[in-house]
């Protein structure tokens, strides 16, 4: 920090620079420098008697403060310390159970494992894990297979899928439940975009339907300022999709307002909505 440079002012001198001051400068403002001059002369007038200690000086500029139990005790704001470390996304624990043989009839018995450890050998926060991974953010099973193999606790891609799988049966009420509660929303947003599914591709003439587009509807339904996503893959439109979510509707609810484009395949067929159309794509044409 640079030392500031000292400038040595008479009364004189700056009485007449708080009047040029005073003709250049709003009255608050100079107020304001005023102020600040009025405090270095006295600070200077203070240190230069050599009179004034440090502690006096703040309780001339401050005024003495009394003692409170809140400065003294538990401050009620903690001080933090935060700390991050790195761990593989899937960590794993190698649990060793003492055995012992019996020398007279040869029976091995084994330590008890910890109560609290269960029987599956992956937990539902891994199967979790890995889906949000491949699924939210897009990391391939592979590739997850080959950092964990690398950090030393493998995890094949066909055990991902096997444990994904897994995770995905057991929650499949939970899903239904969020389309049940999607089609009481009050207002539904819904789009589609292109999707892939490999096991529906290539299908045998039998097996065909007759569209072969995929897509993956998306939905955003919003009731009571709680927001519910969905998203359903296969061959149907959006506006398809809808109608089975719609198909689910209590009827004693009035007709929710649908937001999408005007593309005519993201409205529903066998139920009435009070369509909200996204006129983006309209104004970008009529400009062009």
């Amino acid at each position: 920090m640079n030392i500031p440079k000292r400038i040595d002012l008479t009364p004189k001198q700056m009485d007449e620079l708080l009047k040029r001051v005073r003709k250049s400068l709003r009255k608050d403002d100079y107020e304001i420098i005023k102020g600040m001059a009025d405090t270095i002369s006295f600070l200077s007038s203070a240190v230069d008697s050599k009179s004034a200690s440090i502690q006096r000086l703040l309780k001339m500029l401050f005024g003495s403060t009394t003692e409170k139990t809140s400065k003294v005790y538990d401050t009620a704001s903690p001080a933090l310390i935060v700390r991050i470390s790195a761990k593989a996304p899937l960590s794993a624990k190698v649990y060793e159970l003492q055995k012992l043989r019996c020398n007279l009839c040869g029976q091995v018995f084994t330590a008890k494992a910890p109560e609290a450890l269960g029987d599956e050998k992956y937990d539902s926060a891994s199967g979790a894990m890995i889906a949000l991974l491949k699924y939210g953010s897009g990391l391939p099973f592979n590739r997850l297979a080959q950092l964990q193999a690398s950090l030393g606790i493998p995890l094949p891609s066909s055990t991902q899928w096997e444990i994904v799988a897994s995770v995905a049966d057991k929650i499949h009420p939970v899903y239904r439940e969020l389309i049940r509660k999607a089609a009481q929303g009050d207002i539904i947003h819904n789009d589609d975009t292109v999707m892939k599914i490999l096991d529906r591709m290539n299908l045998p003439d039998e097996d065909k339907t007759e569209r072969n587009g995929m897509f993956t509807s998306g939905f955003m339904s919003i009731a009571d300022n709680i927001r519910i996503a969905l998203f359903v893959t296969g061959h149907n439109h959006a506006g398809e999709n809808m109608d089975d979510i719609l198909a689910k509707r209590s009827a004693i609810l009035g007709t929710p307002i649908q937001m999408c484009d005007g593309l005519s395949r993201n409205t529903p067929k066998d139920f009435k909505v009070i369509l909200a159309n996204c006129l983006t794509h309209a104004r970008r044409r009529f400009v062009d």
